[in-house]
């Protein structure tokens, strides 16, 4: 009985550190545009679901930036919630969350309805400054957008997380 116990124990031991170990796998999605997905929508306009923070949809939105500015691409991954409109900013360890929200809230809704609450991770990158002039390349927000993604990509990972890419979205309006 006493090795039947101890066996138990080393499987459960065992299936945690396997747990912990893998982590979880998101579907993981690129929100990206200029002024079109910066997001101006008024977060106390909000209806009441909306304002709820979305456990299975993690965001990761960087700073960003002016072009010909230093780009930092400081952020973290966080829960969806309102606030990541016009204004948000990281520094790396913390979000400090604007009055303004954007696509990213329906968004998020929608994909994690139809994906049947699998984990969701969108990547965001919105800026005014150039990311969709299609004949300015080395503009900030190409930059930005390449080192936002390999930030987040290398945070999920760091935790021991796997993702599929699903889609890359780019709002450009004119």
């Amino acid at each position: 009985m006493n090795i039947l116990k101890k066996l138990i124990k080393t499987m459960l031991i065992l299936c945690a550190i396997v747990t912990i170990q893998y982590g979880k796998t998101y579907q993981l999605y690129f929100l990206g545009g200029r002024s079109n997905m910066v997001g101006y929508g008024n977060v106390n306009e909000l209806p009441q679901e909306y304002k709820q923070e979305l456990k299975n949809v993690m965001i990761f939105e960087g700073n960003s930036t002016k072009d010909y500015q230093a780009v930092q691409g400081l952020g973290i991954w966080k829960n969806l919630k309102p606030g990541h409109g016009e204004g948000i900013k990281s520094d790396g360890d913390t979000n400090y969350y604007s009055s303004k929200f954007g696509v990213e809230l329906s968004f998020g809704r929608k994909i994690l309805e139809l994906s049947k609450n699998k984990n969701i991770a969108i990547i965001r990158s919105a800026d005014g400054y150039g990311f969709s002039d299609k004949y300015h390349y080395n503009t900030n927000g190409y930059i930005d957008l390449g080192i936002k993604c390999t930030e987040a990509i290398y945070q999920l990972q760091n935790k021991n997380n796997s993702y599929n890419i699903k889609k890359f979205l780019k709002i450009k309006l004119g």
